[in-house]
């Protein structure tokens, strides 16, 4: 019986020094920047169900305790760069936690980003741009190629647009800079090299 129960103590021992590992990961998606004012979805996308999960979102705002793997909405009343951090707790006491960050931009509006195809090619080969900035309202687009020898189609005032480089850069490799204005914010976007 001495045996037995000396057993348990260094059973017992070992568990509580070695602790429980958390089953799963803690994970959740969100945009890397986002618009003040504007609700942001925080997508839960943890493995293995916790008994809750704590919400902490790098503001003023008191933490969010849920019994559920809901995603989670928050709103930022303010610009700036915020942590947010998630905690998942099990019923043996295990937590783990996952962060990430985010840039709340302010006048409700995003940077401007872009896509373009074909990403190098030749001169006069049309390049199809593609706006891919997030507007939460109607916005004023203004397009500079940084080709001047392309005289008036240099600049362009739509959403989306198609430009051809009549010649390569300086020495065949040098890209052109692209860029792309929305109201008044202005963000060297992509360089595109012609050939």
């Amino acid at each position: 019986m001495f045996q037995k129960r000396l057993w348990w103590i260094i059973f017992f021992s070992l568990s509580f020094y070695l602790g429980y590992s958390c089953p799963g990961t803690p994970q959740f998606t969100l945009p890397a920047t986002w618009c003040v004012n504007s609700p942001v979805t925080f997508n839960n996308t943890s493995t293995n169900n916790a008994q809750s999960y704590t919400w902490t979102f790098g503001d003023a705002s008191a933490a969010v305790t849920v019994t559920n793997d809901n995603d989670q909405l928050h709103t930022y009343t303010a610009p700036g760069n915020y942590q947010i951090k998630l905690i998942r707790t099990f019923s043996n006491g295990c937590k783990d936690s996952v962060t990430h960050s985010i840039n709340i931009v302010a006048n409700n509006q995003a940077p401007p980003s872009f896509n373009f195809s074909p990403n190098n090619g030749c001169a006069n080969v049309p390049v199809n741009f593609t706006n891919t900035t997030p507007s939460p309202g109607s916005l004023t687009f203004n397009w500079n190629f940084g080709d001047p020898a392309s005289g008036g189609d240099n600049t362009e005032n739509t959403q989306n647009s198609i430009h051809e480089f009549t010649a390569t850069g300086s020495g065949g490799s040098t890209p052109y800079t692209v860029s792309l204005t929305l109201l008044t914010i202005s963000v060297v976007a992509i360089q595109h090299r012609k050939r």
